[in-house]
């Protein structure tokens, strides 16, 4: 959705995109009747100028709405871009991606040291049939292996233990940003860092087990079994009183920025298609109304230059106050279409 009208932003961007939507349609309408003096004055020798007028309207309508459409689209896009990398942020500040390591590491990491074992073992058989240097040095290398599996096992395990209430926290917080409920994300985030807020957290996402299948089947509301789950796991806070804060203050200056320059320099562009067409026609008709004149600086009107310059936008800004000249000086020209350089 284009944020082009949106009533967000300084109060000047706000009367900016208003005075751009209105000047285009009364240059709209301006352009389809000056067009319509043009071709009414120009008739004699040019049969074809009220089909040029229609086609230009069409032209217009269709470089407008498909303009609207393209510019909307990439401002869509960008915003989904600057949210998916708050996303990120803000997973990556929960500590979400240590724990998803951690828990690879502790779930492949038995079956590694399984391997090593065997490994170590065949290698002290073979040392012990053979104590050569290279069986020795063999033998040394598969146990510092092992050794250093085992550290990375406990380590991860450790890990996993003291990110499971961010893990658990996480869960929370993710559907509510994957359906853009920014705000309610940020209350769960900021509320998770107080005493008050972790325990209402972690008595919603506690529960009661089955002692058959291990699964949730009760939410755990007793104060006991709430107490004893805050006890065993505590919220690391891992810098997130200050990330949180700073990945959100990202997303809304990202996103003011890009609105302000679609807003001054990118949807005036729209008017420029828009007025184009009319360009191009007015200086079609124009052209074949010319007749030559014995005076000096009289040249057949620019009509492509014209049209040329508003189909690439006018450089936004210029858009309006340049097809309001343009329309002003079609008015202007005279019977024989000439323009006084």
């Amino acid at each position: 959705m284009s944020s082009f009208l949106e009533s967000t932003g300084p109060v000047a961007e706000q009367a900016w995109a208003w005075f751009v939507v209105v000047g285009t349609l009364v240059l709209l309408v301006a352009a389809w009747r000056v067009l319509g003096k043009l071709a009414q004055r120009h008739k004699a020798v040019d049969r074809r100028a009220g089909t040029k007028r229609l086609v230009a309207l069409g032209c217009a309508v269709l470089l407008g709405a498909g303009g609207w459409l393209a510019v909307s689209g990439f401002e869509a896009a960008a915003k989904e871009g600057i949210h998916k990398t708050l996303t990120n942020n803000l997973n990556l500040t929960v500590g979400e991606g240590d724990y998803q390591d951690a828990l690879k590491t502790s779930t492949t990491k038995p079956a590694i040291i399984v391997k090593q074992v065997f490994g170590l073992a065949n290698a002290t058989a073979a040392y012990n049939a053979d104590p050569s240097a290279a069986n020795l040095k063999a033998r040394g290398e598969l146990s510092d292996a092992l050794n250093q599996s085992r550290k990375d096992l406990d380590a991860a395990r450790v890990t996993v233990l003291k990110l499971t209430p961010n893990h658990l926290l996480w869960q929370k917080v993710k559907p509510l940003l994957a359906a853009h409920r920014d705000e309610e994300a940020r209350a769960v985030l900021d509320a998770a860092l107080t005493p008050a807020g972790a325990a209402a957290l972690f008595g919603d996402l506690a529960c009661a087990r089955d002692a058959r299948t291990g699964e949730c089947t009760q939410p755990a509301t007793s104060a006991a079994l709430t107490h004893s789950y805050r006890d065993t796991h505590t919220l690391q806070d891992v810098g997130m009183a200050d990330a949180i804060p700073e990945a959100f203050a990202h997303q809304e200056e990202f996103n003011t920025q890009m609105t302000t320059q679609l807003r001054w320099f990118v949807y005036p562009n729209l008017t420029g298609l828009i007025l184009a067409p009319f360009a191009f026609a007015g200086g079609s008709i124009l052209k074949r109304a010319f007749v030559p004149s014995d005076s000096v600086g009289f040249k057949p009107y620019p009509g492509k230059a014209a049209g040329f310059f508003l189909l690439l936008g006018a450089g936004g800004v210029f858009a309006i106050p340049f097809g309001a000249w343009l329309l002003r000086d079609f008015a202007k020209r005279s019977k024989e279409g000439q323009i006084s350089l």
